[in-house]
């Protein structure tokens, strides 16, 4: 069973798919700072060893070591010239290099071989993404050059440690450097690995943030092809028939007074409904910015009795406004005039003939209270819940008054702009009332 799950793992290894060019350019970024940090530290490790061979007097070794800093000058200036790859080949080969003979020149006791490989893992981890198939065949040299290494070293050694002491300061330098490079190299393959997996969750947010953006288009496509086949061409279908009969010379002159004041009803709710279209669109793809000014209150009393000699005088309703004459209210003006329209609007659809609505702005300390309550026939308890969640909910009139679900979808999103919620206290067969604050100017 196991060898069957090795199979499987190895032929999906062989299976995976390469990286893409944007991947690979970003691996080889990583590498090549990587390769920078490298060489510092590569510099720092070899002062220190030039300097302990100059305390020893061990002359050879020190100038041996100190080769590595002009190399490493090279190499940085190479890299300056954005000549990265040959930066890092030339870093790799030298110190390599430098390390075989200094394990020639130390005794077998001083581990010189073992404890230097963790500085050539560095360099050798420097190689990523479309360079990873260049620093894998350096590996494989490495590995046969430290076979090499080490049969020659049991049958060809040059040991300038003979002291005691100083094959125990050897020792102890040769591990200091190697655990420090270790910890250097883990903790940096650490932090690479952070900031990748932060980059791949800012990648992942921005493509669901796409994602939502992108289904909310699809969703306004659907609604509008919805309302366009619907809810709009009905209207004007019915609008083409009536003009239709008033140019008959035959048609009877009491007819065509109803019939025009038919045709009227029917073309300010086109008129609202295609306004409303508009605006709910244009919120949708983020083309209505919030533009909060300074609203004198006094100005939402003309919005009010305007709707009202357009709406409410054919049912009959009785209207009333109390607000105060001075103030001002922090809005933006376009929206609000169409959030009240729209709430007005609903308040008129489900109140009866006969029935009241009362609209209000009632100052509070640091913000204004609008209220529309209504005597119509109230909304159900899932409904008002359905109109918090935003969804489109499209039932008739108390005059079987068509609607189209836009208005309250509009009126939601212009108050969550002004960072206001609405509130809804419903009770069916009594009314409804209908609640937001706005900040005081």
């Amino acid at each position: 069973m196991k060898s069957l799950k090795i199979k499987e793992a190895f032929f999906n290894l062989k299976k995976s798919k390469p990286l893409s060019e944007e991947s690979n350019d970003f691996l080889v970024k990583k590498g090549n700072h990587l390769h920078l940090i490298i060489l510092a530290i590569v510099g720092i490790i070899t002062l220190l060893y030039v300097a302990f061979d100059f305390a020893k007097h061990n002359y050879l070794q020190a100038s041996l070591s100190a080769t590595i800093l002009p190399s490493l000058f090279i190499s940085y200036w190479l890299f300056q010239k954005n000549k990265t790859l040959l930066s890092k080949v030339w870093n790799l080969v030298h110190v390599s290099l430098i390390i075989g003979i200094q394990y020639l020149l130390q005794p077998p006791l001083s581990l010189a071989l073992f404890l230097y490989l963790p500085v050539l893992l560095a360099t050798l981890i420097v190689f990523q993404g479309k360079d990873k198939k260049l620093g894998a065949l350096f590996a494989v040299c490495i590995v046969l050059i430290a076979i090499v290494l080490l049969y020659i070293g049991d049958h060809f050694r040059f040991d300038m440690y003979v002291r005691h002491e100083s094959l125990y300061n050897l020792r102890v330098l040769n591990m200091s450097g190697s655990i420090i490079v270790t910890i250097l190299e883990v903790i940096y393959l650490l932090r690479m690995n952070n900031s990748i997996q932060l980059e791949l969750i800012e990648k992942n947010e921005a493509i669901n943030r796409n994602n939502t953006i992108l289904a909310s288009t699809i969703k306004t496509r659907d609604k509008m092809l919805t309302i366009v086949s619907h809810d709009l061409r009905s209207p004007l279908i019915l609008i083409n028939s009536g003009l239709e009969l008033i140019e008959n010379d035959e048609f009877p002159i009491e007819k065509k007074k109803k019939l025009t004041s038919d045709l009227r009803k029917r073309s300010q709710f086109t008129l609202s409904l295609i306004d409303n279209m508009l605006l709910w669109t244009r919120s949708q793809t983020d083309q209505i910015n919030y533009k909060p000014t300074a609203v004198p209150t006094a100005s939402f009393k003309k919005i009010v009795e305007g709707f009202a000699e357009t709406h409410i005088g054919d049912k009959g309703i009785e209207l009333n406004y109390h607000a105060p004459d001075e103030g001002f209210v922090q809005a933006d003006s376009d929206m609000i005039e169409g959030l009240l329209r729209n709430l007005i609007s609903n308040s008129v659809k489900f109140t009866p003939p006969g029935g009241s609505i009362s609209i209000q702005i009632i100052p509070l300390e640091s913000t204004w209270r609008f209220v529309i309550q209504d005597s119509g026939t109230g909304i159900s308890p899932d409904i008002i819940q359905k109109i918090l969640n935003n969804d489109s909910i499209s039932t008739p009139g108390t005059n079987k008054e068509k609607g189209h679900g836009i208005g309250m979808l509009v009126v939601q999103d212009f108050i969550k702009k002004h960072g206001s919620e609405l509130k809804i206290e419903s009770e069916q067969g009594k009314g409804t009332t209908f609640s937001f604050e706005l900040n005081k100017a």
